[in-house]
């Protein structure tokens, strides 16, 4: 029995002509805030490129920040990742938040008070 994934019906609005070039949004030009008192939260990415690169994430989590930890950069050398994780894992329980993995080298670091549902939420196939 063969299982047809099905796509939402665009609407004629969405729908692009042959030949018409695609509309590009520059996110940088959209303001949801003028004012920058009004945030309370960030969320940060860091790239780790070393050891040392940790200390610099322990801050911003201590600011209440959450950080999304990109270990592209020395995901194959095992034991440097190894050691990073198990650093930031130690990191997010001593500052009462939480840690959780989002793809093979993205690992994102909760502040204090949040938690995250480790569990996916996966959309229907229909």
């Amino acid at each position: 029995m063969a299982v047809r994934l099905g796509r939402k019906k665009q609407l004629k609005s969405e729908i692009r002509r042959p030949g018409e070039p695609r509309r590009f949004i520059d996110l940088n030009d959209l303001n949801f805030s003028s004012d920058a008192s009004e945030i309370k939260t960030t969320v940060k990415v860091a790239e780790i490129y070393r050891y040392e690169d940790i200390f610099l994430i322990r801050e911003f989590i201590s600011d209440g920040s959450f950080v999304i930890v990109d270990c592209s950069k020395i995901y194959k050398e095992e034991s440097l990742f190894r050691n990073i994780v198990e650093e930031l894992r130690r990191l997010g329980k001593d500052s009462g938040g939480d840690i959780a993995r989002l793809g093979e080298s993205l690992i994102i670091v909760t502040p204090k008070g949040v938690g995250i549902d480790k569990q996916k939420v996966r959309g229907s196939l229909i």
